[in-house]
């Protein structure tokens, strides 16, 4: 039987709805609309309306796509982010009762859930626990525990904490665009299944992922993600730079940066001007290439 993976990326600057079919090779693409978002502020939902309103039509428009396959839009994974994501430590300790017997998956899962209990600060919660190492009795740094005999199982994790209202305000969208929500995804982890090899991920690799609202950052070696962050700055930053230093709107200041900007000023020529046409096309504003090259350097 097949199998169908739906997904909703709320972001600062566009909404996607994406529908993939899985298969032995990995995920083929089916279905993929996105729109401009709206009501979405570095990376959190702060206005429910608007994100649905901006998101309700790309799922229409999926669901149009993929309904000759038979598939029906109902349980979505959702990417999480936002400038207020933090990464912290913490680790348990079990005295197993009888130390002969082999570790199981369970008591290592059961370990992992109490994680996601982990105390944090008031208006917040755990999003995801990710495993650090074990030690098992005088056998320190061990990644994979199961199978192993031992009197004590002490587990090293890193937990990724976020704030509860935006994951509550991500999931009142969902629902109230008529879909379960299956899981919220930590987006610094997804980009790097996406993106990252094999060899990437075992010598060690920092991946940094630069949004309109913020950027994500994340590192991982060993196969195990060590750390991540999500800065508060983005690709609207610069625009916003952009709009104050050369005196322009935010429409041409967006245009500006994507058509003729770079980001190293020495190589702006020197004299030479981008003029910004009116209404009527009339030339309005002449902006110096060192001047854009400079907003979007700093």
């Amino acid at each position: 039987m097949t199998e169908y993976i739906a997904a909703i990326d709320l972001g600062t600057t566009k909404v996607v709805t994406i529908v993939g079919e899985k298969s032995a090779g990995g995920i083929k693409i089916i279905g993929y609309s996105e729109a401009p978002s709206n009501g979405v502020m570095r990376g959190e939902v702060v206005n429910i309306q608007k994100v649905l309103d901006s998101l309700a039509p790309t799922i229409k428009e999926v669901q149009a796509q993929v309904e000759d396959l038979g598939v029906q839009i109902k349980n979505v994974y959702v990417g999480i982010a936002g400038q207020n994501i933090r990464c912290d430590s913490n680790s348990i300790k079990r005295h197993r009762i009888n130390p002969s017997e082999l570790i199981n998956k369970g008591e290592i899962q059961s370990m992992l859930e109490e994680m996601y209990q982990s105390r944090v600060s008031p208006g917040e919660e755990v999003i995801h626990v990710i495993p650090q190492s074990y030690n098992i009795d005088e056998h320190m740094c061990i990644n994979d525990p199961v199978g192993m005999d031992g009197k004590e199982v002490d587990g090293n994790y890193r937990l990724f904490i976020g704030r509860a209202n935006s994951a509550a305000h991500s999931g009142k969208v969902i629902n109230r665009a008529g879909l379960n929500l299956k899981k919220l995804i930590l987006e610094p982890i997804a980009s790097a299944e996406a993106v990252l090899s094999q060899d990437e991920k075992e010598l060690g690799v920092a991946m940094v992922d630069i949004g309109g609202g913020t950027t994500d950052l994340l590192i991982i070696q060993d196969n195990i993600i060590r750390h991540t962050a999500v800065i508060p700055f983005g690709g609207n930053s610069i625009t916003e730079d952009i709009r104050q230093i050369c005196g322009v709107s935010l429409k041409h200041a967006e245009a500006l940066k994507k058509q003729h900007g770079s980001c190293i000023s020495e190589y702006a020529p020197e004299g030479k001007f981008i003029a910004i046409k009116g209404q009527g096309g009339v030339v309005s504003k002449e902006v110096p290439y060192k001047l854009l090259s400079s907003a979007i350097e700093a």
